[in-house]
């Protein structure tokens, strides 16, 4: 990949001369990259979607339901839904049923739970910004060659959805801290 980013490759011919290689065919390989990383990215955004709950809402009604002596309604409204946030929800739940220390156990969890969750989203993010650097690069050699017209912004609106999905990707990696702390102290609360 990062030969690609040779703005043009030169070789030596037998009569001493320079032979120029167009590098018009890399610059639509890129853009090609470009765009199939943008995709990936937004599916992998979509993926954590729907692993998400509000974690602030959903902590606060099992701990209502906790309060009201309801755990099977509660584990119920746990197997609704699949992700880390439910998963933790029905640890703390299944220990309290079982007389169990509730926040011992939670506490135990999250650290797993947080490693499970953001799993995948370290490369993914790596792979956006590597991405994302490479259209950088695509878009001022753009702009050196003088092709400031079509082939610009063909580059410039993958880029920015590449640019919007990596940063949204950051934001739901950093957010499943937040949301497993949340439901372990709203539970443990109750």
């Amino acid at each position: 990949m990062w030969l690609m980013l040779i703005p043009e490759a030169h070789r030596g011919g037998d009569e001493g001369g320079v032979v120029e290689l167009s590098s018009i065919p890399f610059a639509y390989v890129q853009l090609a990259i470009v765009i199939v990383v943008a995709v990936v990215e937004l599916a992998w955004l979509m993926r954590d979607m729907t692993r998400r709950v509000n974690a602030y809402q959903f902590a606060e009604q099992i701990r209502k339901l906790l309060a009201a002596n309801n755990p099977e309604r509660a584990l119920k409204l746990c197997n609704a839904a699949s992700g880390p946030v439910t998963r933790l929800a029905r640890m703390g739940i299944e220990a309290r049923m079982k007389g169990g220390d509730l926040y011992v156990t939670l506490a135990g969890a999250t650290p797993v739970l947080l490693k499970e969750a953001r799993a995948g989203f370290p490369a993914i993010i790596a792979l956006g910004a590597l991405a994302s650097f490479e259209g950088l690069v695509l878009l001022v050699r753009g702009f050196e060659q003088g092709t400031h017209g079509d082939f610009v912004w063909k580059v410039l609106f993958p880029l920015a959805f590449l640019c919007f999905t990596t940063t949204l990707n950051v934001q739901r990696w950093l957010g499943w801290e937040r949301d497993l702390t949340t439901v372990r102290d709203r539970m443990s609360t109750s």
